[in-house]
């Protein structure tokens, strides 16, 4: 990553506090080059826009943790994140509209808080996955790989037979209204005997007695 490539004011002001610096121009490229975590806003506090594009992120090969806060992300700016290697992606308060949300096949951690992701697809969901206040449509999501889920507070549509997830250990609805594919609001899912699985603070394991 060359300096001169970062343009944005708010991007190199972030790199200046991630790096301990107090203004970027203090940035040394080996500092810069060891960027591996990044929280960018699309909105300064008072409200008004940022000048962050995305397509400078693209630049950070060491780059591991991303997160996003109140972005409108396109099928172009999913592109730029799936080619990141990051292990972990945070989405806060993000619009996706019906894009594809591709991540890496390094992604271990998704994040998505509040929004709206409810017309995207979300592709090769990682091994956790943590959904908060917002809509979700349950068949977008791939989670043939995912281990642990927990979507809290959401209202959650189009949720089948989990028994095919065979990687899935536990699943978590605490305050989420959940409904199945005919839109019956339920309180059960139909899981491997070893997944755990919770509805409002109560624990219940497939196959065995409520604890």
């Amino acid at each position: 990553m060359k300096k001169e490539n970062i343009r944005s004011n708010e991007l190199k002001r972030v790199i200046a506090m991630k790096t301990g610096n107090m203004l970027f121009e203090d940035v040394s490229e080996e500092e810069l080059d060891s960027v591996d975590e990044l929280y960018l806003r699309a909105k300064k506090y008072s409200g008004e826009p940022t000048d962050i594009d995305l397509s400078e992120v693209s630049g950070f090969t060491k780059l591991k943790t991303l997160g996003l806060n109140g972005f409108e992300l396109s099928t172009e700016d999913f592109g730029i994140i799936s080619k990141l290697g990051l292990s972990s992606l945070e989405l806060n308060g993000c619009e996706t509209g019906s894009v594809v949300i591709d991540t890496a096949d390094s992604l271990e951690n998704l994040v998505i808080n509040g929004g709206k992701i409810v017309d995207s697809e979300v592709r090769k969901s990682p091994k956790l996955l943590i959904v908060s206040e917002t809509d979700v449509d349950f068949s977008k999501f791939d989670m043939s790989k995912t281990k642990r889920i927990f979507m809290r507070n959401c209202t959650i549509r189009n949720v089948g037979d989990l028994n095919s997830l065979s990687e899935l250990e536990e699943i978590n609805f605490d305050g989420s209204k959940v409904y199945d594919i005919s839109g019956t609001e339920i309180k059960e899912v139909n899981v491997a005997d070893n997944v755990m699985v919770s509805f409002e603070d109560e624990v219940i394991k497939a196959g065995i007695e409520e604890i």
